[in-house]
């Protein structure tokens, strides 16, 4: 977890609870006793929740974020299994923890589990702090085509004083 997601937390007035080591046990231990409702972690850490022996359905549903690249379908049901509400978002190391998410729609968990992933992976809803976020061609720096094939560098810009970011990262980005 970096400090845009503490601060965040701090801000609504949530309760950071930050491990130094991921150990399933600890973290199953800390949402009954703390009543978690939302954490975050990276893919590798679903795979250590899911795969321990301590998995029991959870009392009261607990909201994953994770980024990195998509988990697979089999790591989203696994992991939404015993209560679990994932969630995907892409962020840029280099200037921020998430950048954009997939705003979730109800009507979307009606979906079969294969649809459901499909569209957990998809980005688009630019995070608080970030006033613009594209998918750029790198040869002319002009907007790509969404249309799911497309690919580019993705650039994000802040009007935060501080952390005045306009940066293009060229990985390839489907849009």
């Amino acid at each position: 977890m970096d400090g845009a997601m503490c601060g965040g937390m701090v801000a609504i007035g949530g309760t950071n609870i930050c491990l130094r080591k991921v150990e399933a046990s600890t973290i199953y231990s800390l949402i009954d006793r703390h009543g978690v409702t939302h954490m975050s972690g990276a893919p590798v850490v679903l795979n250590i929740l899911t795969k321990s022996p301590e998995v029991e359905p959870l009392t009261n549903p607990v909201h994953i974020i994770t980024a990195g690249a998509p988990p697979p379908e089999a790591v989203i049901l696994q992991t939404e299994s015993p209560g679990f509400v994932v969630s995907h978002g892409y962020g840029l190391t280099e200037t921020a923890w998430l950048v954009v998410s997939c705003a979730w729609k109800q009507k979307w968990n009606t979906f079969p589990a294969s649809e459901r992933a499909r569209l957990k992976a998809r980005q688009g809803v630019t995070m608080a702090g970030f006033t613009e976020m594209n998918v750029v061609n790198p040869s002319t720096g002009e907007s790509v085509k969404r249309d799911g094939v497309s690919v580019g560098g993705a650039g994000v810009r802040t009007p935060h004083p501080t952390n005045l970011i306009l940066d293009v990262f060229f990985f390839e980005i489907r849009v």
